[in-house]
């Protein structure tokens, strides 16, 4: 039987480079909650996700001072005539033009160097490795990073890149969520990640379908009607592609550890790991289900501002619980919901960089 677990998140995306996937904060998120997908065996690595989320973006950063990083962000797919006729190109990276990009060369890489560092155990290197192949898996499964239309340029939709990816999931990120299983070693590496990517084309249409009919509703790209629109017809997808990124750079990730001999951490590596790790954590509130008080913990790694909101599941606030400086330390909230109604809930803490969000439920 497999173990579900759901993961619920809000991801503020922040336009910073052309090619920049699911943005910073998407990026660390599905390197995050990689780690939920591990598998028994893997536990100990399960403390890996705070350096995984924390490296999620030196891929892009790397843009700045490498010239050869950019083309590792995408690949214009329907730019191959072999695509166009057979929906497949070619594996080969010498039949590339690396003019239309090379993300699943990129992607597989990764792996091999990833393989490479858990065998001779360079923990900290295979760390920071891990977190670019986490990128790279994230920005293939956005399908606008595997179409030479990426913003619309074919399609008079300019600007479609960061509304659907950025405006877009900022505003209904807390609806995306993650039911984890663990996962299996793969056989075929190369065959693997082109796979993904052919699965994530069928949505290119859908996007730009979506966004059509949103203007229908309203040709103000920033209005609310817009967007729910925009939401309402990609939801179901955009959710799928990023639990599929997040579980797919685990089995990524558990190849590369298999295929190494599947080396173990060493305890004192372990331990200092996991000190810097456990700082900053939100923890599942409890009782849950609750009538009419819960309790909700959260650990914070140094001083910072912190805020603790509770939303009901249309995304509008209901409550600040807390929004405050804190100190080092762990913490306990009580909530007493008596005046609130039954219902689903969503309880978000932010500071700094990092948001995460939980539900709870309320049974009256």
């Amino acid at each position: 039987m497999k173990k579900r677990f759901t993961f619920v998140f809000i991801i503020a995306l922040v336009s910073i480079f052309t090619f920049a996937g699911w943005e910073s904060t998407g990026h660390k998120k599905i390197n995050y909650f990689s780690t939920v997908f591990f598998p028994y065996e893997m536990s100990a690595f399960k403390a890996w996700n705070y350096s995984l989320s924390s490296h999620a973006s030196d891929a892009d950063t790397r843009k700045s001072t490498d010239p050869s990083e950019d083309i590792k962000h995408y690949i214009n797919m329907d730019s191959y005539s072999r695509f166009l006729s057979s929906g497949t190109i070619s594996q080969n990276i010498a039949d590339a033009n690396q003019y239309w990009g090379i993300l699943p060369w990129a992607t597989i890489t990764a792996v091999d160097s990833l393989t490479a560092e858990f065998k001779r155990k360079d923990w900290q290197k295979a760390i920071l490795t891990a977190s670019d192949l986490g990128h790279y898996v994230g920005d293939g499964h956005n399908p606008l990073h595997i179409t030479q239309n990426y913003n619309g340029r074919t399609s008079s939709q300019k600007g479609i890149h960061s509304r659907y990816e950025g405006d877009m999931i900022d505003k209904y990120s807390y609806q995306i969520t993650f039911t984890a299983d663990s996962v299996n070693c793969i056989e075929n590496i190369p065959d693997f990640v082109f796979s993904y990517l052919y699965e994530n084309y069928k949505y290119v249409d859908s996007i730009f379908l979506a966004d059509d009919y949103a203007h229908t509703i309203s040709t103000d790209t920033k209005s609310t009607a817009y967007y729910d629109a925009l939401w309402s017809r990609t939801k179901p997808f955009t959710i799928k592609l990023f639990n599929n990124a997040a579980k797919r750079l685990a089995t990524l990730i558990y190849t590369a550890w298999t295929n190494a001999g599947k080396p173990q951490l060493n305890t004192s590596f372990t331990e200092k790991l996991g000190t810097v790790l456990n700082g900053f954590e939100l923890y599942q509130n409890y009782p849950n289900p609750f009538n009419p008080e819960t309790k909700i913990k959260f650990s914070v790694p140094t001083a910072s501002k912190v805020k603790l909101k509770l939303f009901d599941t249309t995304g509008k606030e209901i409550l600040t619980l807390i929004d405050e400086e804190k100190q080092k330390g762990v913490y306990e909230y009580t909530l007493n919901a008596s005046s609130l109604p039954s219902g689903i809930y969503f309880y978000n803490i932010s500071t700094g960089s990092y948001s995460v969000t939980k539900k709870m439920v309320l049974l009256k």
